[in-house]
This record gives structure tokens, C-alpha cells and sequence, in this order.
């Protein structure tokens, strides 16, 4: 671990999750560098065993980031895992996580810390490239609160825009290390569930980086699909205890459609595949250029994912409050 600069008492620590990437956690350094805030704050590179130059390229930024600290976390692969790691040598009492492959804009870091001066756990405005817009259009996704269709009475949000009270992640015990995805949303409805309100920082805002190329998004928007199947069995009791009251009318529809219901009969599987197939053909046959087939993977892999990815771990099912199905 990087010994920490003697300085003012911290009250908010960065979250950096990183693994294998040196091309670019560069960026995301250089915009935490710049920013100003009316507090101590310090960044922690939690890497999750880089194989690449990650290590380097976050020492490069020693000086130039408020009390850079990087640890370990290859003890356990994962982002939960990572971030975890990250939490746990944190030293102030507000925690706000963003991606090594995102870029926070001016005043994220301010506006985090005064919107855990109200909330215990907040999200910010997040953007991303529409998958299917050419390289010279402007044509952006923007997000923050939102919720999905399966469990809709409470929002969510990515990890990659998070912030929490460093006393509540200790008390929720982080981040479900054991999901590979989901579990910033696992996250955000334990939260909830406790009786906290999900705020909006709406100035903390971060631009997303989509995945490069098509084998890439697929397998992302798959593993997307993959974590909605732990969610729905780790959230079952609470997802049928809330289903008469109004969903929570959110700042941005989910960015996932809802996940079809799974169909374990081999000849029930085999007819989905194939209509699944159909649907991505025609859809292909009416695309005009490469942009287009961005977005069809991404669809193609949710789906994939939503129906047939595997659940390789157990988890205990989430119970309802005591008090009984509450919004925050």
C-alpha cells in the first residue's frame, strides 16, 4: 500500500476499481487531478491484479492527485471485490466511487461530498455514447436514477457514479463480492431497504466509455442479463412483497429491457433460440451501417444473458423489513 501524505482530516475518499487498465485510468486520474473541492479528499487505486501497466500509470499521478493511495485487492477478482478493498483503506467518512475507464467531470468530487452532507447514498448524472451513433455524431444516453422492470417500486444506480456515508457501507458490509455484476444495484436496494433515500447529485456528472467492439459489448450486455438472474432469485421475497405498490417514477427508464422468463424444457429452449436467431437476422438484414450492429449486440447479449446465462453462485434471499414493503 502507498504511504499517505500527513495533511488535514479527510472527509471523502475516491474508490478507483481497476484491473488491466493502463490505457485508460490515465484520464480518469488526469480529471481528479483538476478538480477542486472545499474539503480534504483523498483517491485510492484499489487494483484487482493487473497484469498490464496499471500500477504504473497510477504512481505517475503521485504529487498530482490529493493523497493517492494504491492497494491491493488481487486477493479476490471482482469489482465488488476490488472496491471492497478500496472502502476498507478509506480513510474519510463519505465514500464516492467512479471507474478507471470513466472520466468524472469538473466539481464531481465537490458535488459528491455536499450531496452526503444530506444523503446517505446519492448517485450522479451519468452519460454514454449511443451505441448506434456514427463516430461524428453527438448523440448521448444520459442517466442517473433508474429502475428495472422486474423490481421497479425502488431505483437504482451504477457503481461507477456512487457515493455513500462510509458508515452505512460498513453497516450494508459492500458490496456483494461474490456477483460479477448487479451488485451495485444489489447494493443501492439494501440501502433502500433500510429506509434510506437514494439521492441525486445531479452536477456530479461522468461520461462512460462504451466497450470496444462488437465481441466486447456482447459479452458485457450478457454478464448485465446474467447478474438480473442472481438479482431475481436474491430478491424474490422482496420483489413479490412489493408488487402492489406504484413503481418509482424514474429520472431515466432502465437501460435494460426486462428479462424474459426462463424456459428450462430443452424443446422449450430450442424454440427460444431460434426465435431469438430469427429476430437477430432480420434485424441484421435491415442494418445500414456498423453502428447499428453495436446496439444489436448489446440487445443480443442482454438477452442472451437474461435467459440462459449461468448463475454459478448461491445467495441468500434478501428478506423484507420487518415493518413490512416501505418506499424510502
Amino acid at each position: 500500500m502507498t504511504v499517505r501524505d500527513p495533511g488535514p482530516e479527510v472527509r471523502l475518499s475516491v474508490v478507483i476499481a481497476a484491473y488491466n487498465a493502463a490505457e485508460t485510468l490515465g484520464a480518469e486520474l488526469e480529471a481528479l487531478a483538476l478538480q477542486q473541492a472545499p474539503f480534504a479528499w483523498e483517491v485510492i487505486v484499489s487494483d484487482n491484479g493487473s497484469t498490464d501497466a496499471t500500477t504504473e500509470v497510477a504512481h505517475a499521478f503521485a504529487g498530482r492527485v490529493p493523497r493517492l493511495v494504491i492497494v491491493d485487492s488481487s486477493q479476490q477478482r471482482g469489482p465488488g471485490a476490488a472496491r471492497n478493498r478500496g472502502a476498507a483503506a478509506a480513510t474519510g467518512e463519505q465514500l464516492a466511487f467512479c471507474d478507471a475507464d470513466d472520466v468524472v467531470s469538473p466539481g464531481w468530487v465537490a458535488a459528491m461530498g455536499q450531496a452526503l452532507s444530506s444523503h446517505a447514498i446519492v448517485t450522479g448524472t451519468s452519460r454514454r455514447r449511443q451505441l448506434n451513433a456514427r463516430p461524428d455524431e453527438d448523440q448521448f444516453h444520459e442517466w442517473s436514477r433508474y429502475v428495472m422492470p422486474f423490481f421497479p417500486q425502488l431505483p437504482v444506480a451504477g457503481a461507477g457514479n456512487l457515493g455513500l456515508r462510509a458508515e452505512l457501507f460498513t453497516q450494508l458490509g459492500g458490496f456483494d463480492s461474490r456477483m460479477r455484476t448487479g451488485e451495485d444495484l444489489d447494493l443501492c436496494w439494501r440501502a433502500q431497504l433500510l429506509g434510506h433515500h437514494l439521492g441525486h447529485a445531479a452536477d456530479a456528472r461522468v461520461d462512460v466509455t462504451n466497450r470496444d467492439g462488437l465481441r466486447a459489448t456482447y459479452r458485457q450486455f450478457r454478464s448485465y442479463g446474467q447478474g438480473n438472474r442472481v438479482l431475481i432469485d436474491k430478491f424474490a421475497e422482496v420483489i413479490a412483497a412489493y408488487a402492489d405498490l406504484p413503481a418509482w417514477e424514474p429520472d431515466q427508464v432502465a437501460r435494460c429491457e426486462d428479462p424474459p422468463a426462463p424456459t428450462p424444457a430443452r424443446h422449450g429452449r430450442v424454440i427460444a433460440v431460434r426465435s431469438l436467431a430469427s429476430r437477430a437476422l432480420r434485424k441484421i438484414g435491415r442494418t445500414r451501417r456498423l453502428s447499428d450492429l453495436t446496439h444489436l449486440s448489446s440487445r443480443l447479449g442482454y438477452a442472451v444473458g437474461s435467459r440462459w446465462g449461468r448463475t454459478e453462485i448461491q445467495v441468500e434471499r434478501v428478506p423484507v423489513p420487518q415493518d413490512g414493503p416501505r418506499v424510502p
